[in-house]
Order: C-alpha cells, then sequence, then structure tokens
C-alpha cells in the first residue's frame, strides 16, 4: 500500500491499521477505539480497516498467519511479528480479529458445510496428522464425515465429493464393490475388486473405498415359478448348503418366497412346471 500522509487518523472501534516505522523498517498493528497521532518517521501502510467477524456458522481461511507460541500470544522479534509463510490457518466463531502485518484474508468469510442425514463428504488427507477424534491420518488415506453435522473444514484435508446414501427396499439388495484393500464398517477384510451384497434394508452410505455397482431384485418364487441357478464357485449358499463349482440346482417356493441370487451364483433361467395331461409324456436326460 502506498503511504498515507495523514497525522492524525481517528481509529473506530473494531478497526485496525497498520504504521509502518520508518527507522527500524517494522511495521505494526494499531486497533481502536483510539485516536492515532502519527509521528514524522513513521507511515500509515493501511488505512483504518473493519476487524474480520466470524459467526458460529461461518469460517475463514487465513493467510501467512502469526505465529504464536503455547499460551496463544503472538511471537515476535525485534518488534515485528513472526509470520508462518506460506500456511493457511483455518479460524472459525471467534471475537473480531484484525489482520497483522503480512497476515491476509483468503476469499470471503464462508458458511460451514451443514450436513443433513443420509449425506456425507468424501475426504483424503493431504499430509499425515492426527484428527480430533484421535485418529492418524496418513497422506493419501480417505474417509466419510457423514451428516447429520457440520463440517470444519482444516488444512490437512480436502474434500473430493459429497454423495448420498442409496436406499435400499425390500426385496432388494446392492451390489458393492471394494477399490482397494481395506478393513469394511463391519469389520470384515476386503480385497481389490471383491464383490458383495447389501440386503439390509434402509439407507446405506457407500464407504470411501466402496463403489456400488448396480441393484439387485429378488426373484419371487412360487407353485409355478422357480429359479434355475449356477454355482459361480464353490461356495455356502443363503440355505447353508456347500455348492461346488458348476453346480446347477434349483429354488423354489419350499425354500423361499423370494431370493436374490448372491455375488457366487448367476441365474440359468426361471423355471416354470411341466403340465402333462393323460396323453402327453416327457423324456428327460440326465446331463
Amino acid at each position: 500500500s502506498s503511504a498515507v500522509s495523514d497525522v492524525v487518523v481517528p481509529v473506530p472501534p473494531f478497526q485496525y491499521l497498520h504504521v509502518l516505522d520508518r527507522n527500524t523498517n517494522i511495521t505494526r498493528l494499531v486497533t481502536g477505539p483510539l485516536t492515532f497521532i502519527r509521528k514524522d518517521h513513521e507511515s500509515i501502510v493501511q488505512m483504518p480497516a473493519k476487524m474480520v467477524t466470524v459467526t458460529a456458522k461461518e469460517y475463514c481461511i487465513i493467510l501467512n498467519p502469526v505465529k504464536r507460541d503455547g499460551e496463544g500470544k503472538v511471537i515476535t522479534e525485534s518488534g515485528q511479528v513472526v509470520l508462518d509463510y506460506g500456511e493457511e490457518e483455518y479460524r472459525f466463531a471467534q471475537p473480531p480479529f484484525p489482520l497483522y502485518p503480512g497476515e491476509q484474508l483468503q476469499g470471503e468469510v464462508t458458511p460451514l458445510k451443514i450436513l443433513p442425514p443420509n449425506e456425507a463428504l468424501l475426504l483424503r488427507a493431504i499430509v499425515a496428522f492426527t484428527d480430533d477424534n484421535g485418529n492418524e491420518r496418513i497422506p493419501g488415506e480417505q474417509w466419510l464425515f457423514e451428516g447429520p453435522g457440520v463440517y470444519k473444514p482444516r488444512k490437512e484435508v480436502t474434500v473430493l465429493s459429497q454423495r448420498s446414501a442409496e436406499m435400499i427396499l425390500p426385496n432388494s439388495a446392492l451390489l458393492i464393490e471394494a477399490l482397494m484393500n481395506f478393513t469394511d464398517r463391519s469389520g470384515r477384510k476386503r480385497v481389490c475388486g471383491e464383490r458383495w451384497l447389501v440386503k439390509e434394508a434402509g439407507s446405506y452410505m457407500v464407504g470411501a473405498y466402496e463403489k456400488c455397482v448396480e441393484t439387485y431384485h429378488a426373484y419371487n418364487l412360487d407353485e409355478k415359478h422357480a429359479l434355475h441357478v449356477r454355482a459361480l464357485k464353490s461356495h455356502i449358499d443363503d440355505f447353508g448348503r456347500k455348492r461346488r463349482h458348476g453346480e446347477e440346482w434349483l429354488i423354489t417356493y419350499l425354500d423361499t418366497e423370494s431370493h436374490i441370487p448372491s455375488v457366487n451364483e448367476e441365474v440359468v433361467c426361471v423355471a416354470e412346471p411341466i403340465i402333462l395331461t393323460s396323453q402327453n409324456y416327457c423324456v428327460f436326460v440326465i446331463l
């Protein structure tokens, strides 16, 4: 800023100015309310400006913030405040505060992100740090911040996206795929590319390392409809029976009223009964 020649400058409450001492080349902060009288060896490099006000629903980002000691006091060297150059500081609700010489307000004071139920933010750590819950985060790690709640941003974290929960209706399921090796919310270890079904009705928030592939709907079974299925690999089916790879069998209404094939099964067809009259016959061939 260009020097200002005013000798007497009134500084109202909640305003501040910056004054350069030309003898020491140190710029200091002056806050109101007062009437500032400039000395001959001083220059006003910033005329009175309003302090930054951040309410409980807002936050702001300060570039090159001043360094503070363990008690929160501003650190100075030879009367000049010490800045943390290249860093950012997120500030939340507090009394109006001035900007020290060298500090900058990035953008405007911004409303905090309020997340309703069934909404979440996908977050990624930029550097290693320990979050407010005591979790140690490593660079590149991703996780979800789920609503309802108010998200307070921090410099170590970037927001990748916002997502909504998937709704699972009765007699339907979500096919989920793992994007990398991880442990899911139930404590089960998953490997990259693994697929599984989530059948519990209600809302389901897809995890940070999960992808919803598609929605499966149940086949309704009755006396005239059965499900012909084939095992894609050896497994234990939903009825506790051991199935071998390539094995085929029928699921009828005597087993269940409806059925959603697992990821280890494929549907060959929906089988219907063969109706024979007194003048018909049929031949069965065992394959």
